[in-house]
C-alpha cells in the first residue's frame, strides 16, 4: 500500500515539476528533478540490502531503484556543470559541439522587445522569420538540433532574414513581445513581409526539415 501512495505522489511531484518548469529557471528545474529522482530512488531501496530470501520482484525493483538512483546522481552533476535538460544532464560535460548547430544558432539576431523587432522589420527588404524560443522549451531545442541544423533548411534560411526573441526568462518585455501576437507560448514562428506578418503562415509546435521546406515552399522561398 505504502509503494502505491508513493509512487503515485512521486508521479504527482513529476507533472507538477514539469509545469513549473515553464516558469521556473532551467537551473531549478534540474535541482528539483535531481531531489526528486534520487529521493524517490531511496525510498524505494536502492540503497539497502537485498534479504538473502528475496523474491524475485523485489530483485527487479531494487535493480530499478539502483538504475534511478545513478540517474539522480547523474542529474546532480548536471545541475553543478550547468545543464538545463533533464533529458541530456550531461551536456555541458561534452566539448565537442557540431559545426551545423553553431551555424545555425549564428544566423539568428537576437531581439528582446518590441522596439527592436519593429526596426528590424523596417530595416530589412527580405521575409523576416521570428522565432519565440526559451531553454525550457523541448520543441525550441528539437528545432535547433533537427530542423535548422538541416543543410537544406539553412541554404532556404540565407534569403530570410532570421531573428529569435528569447523568452526564457519570462521578463516584462519578453511577456509584452508574446502579448502583442497572442503567442502564448514557445515555440512559435511568425514570418513578416514588409513590415507586416504573414499570419497564415504561422507555425505554432515543432515540424521536422522536410515540413519546415514545404512551409518555405508555400512561402515562395
Amino acid at each position: 500500500g505504502y509503494a502505491f501512495l508513493a509512487a503515485g505522489i512521486g508521479m504527482f511531484l513529476g507533472v507538477a515539476i514539469w509545469m513549473l518548469s515553464r516558469i521556473l529557471p532551467c537551473e531549478v528545474s534540474m535541482a528539483l528533478w535531481a531531489v526528486l529522482v534520487v529521493c524517490s530512488a531511496i525510498f524505494f531501496g536502492a540503497i539497502e540490502p537485498l534479504k538473502e530470501d528475496a523474491s524475485g520482484w523485489a530483485k527487479l525493483l531494487k535493480s530499478l531503484a539502483f538504475i534511478a538512483l545513478l540517474y539522480g546522481m547523474t542529474l546532480c552533476v548536471g545541475f553543478i556543470s550547468g545543464a538545463t535538460d533533464p533529458l541530456k544532464p550531461l551536456e555541458r560535460l561534452s566539448f565537442k559541439e557540431s559545426n551545423s548547430q553553431v551555424s545555425s544558432s549564428t544566423l539568428f539576431t537576437k531581439i528582446n522587445s518590441l522596439n527592436m523587432l519593429e526596426t528590424a522589420l523596417k530595416s530589412s527588404d527580405k521575409v523576416v522569420m521570428l522565432d519565440f524560443y526559451a531553454d525550457w522549451c523541448v520543441n525550441c531545442i528539437e528545432y535547433e538540433k533537427f530542423t535548422f541544423s538541416d543543410t537544406r533548411v539553412k541554404a532556404k534560411m540565407q534569403n530570410m532574414t532570421l531573428l529569435k526573441a528569447d523568452v526564457t526568462k519570462n521578463s516584462d518585455e519578453d511577456k509584452a513581445m508574446q502579448k502583442a501576437f497572442t503567442i502564448y507560448g514557445p515555440p512559435a514562428l511568425l514570418f513578416f513581409k514588409n513590415g507586416k506578418e504573414l499570419s497564415e503562415f504561422r507555425l505554432v509546435g515543432f515540424k521536422n526539415a522536410d515540413e519546415f521546406l514545404a512551409h518555405l515552399e508555400k512561402l515562395g522561398l
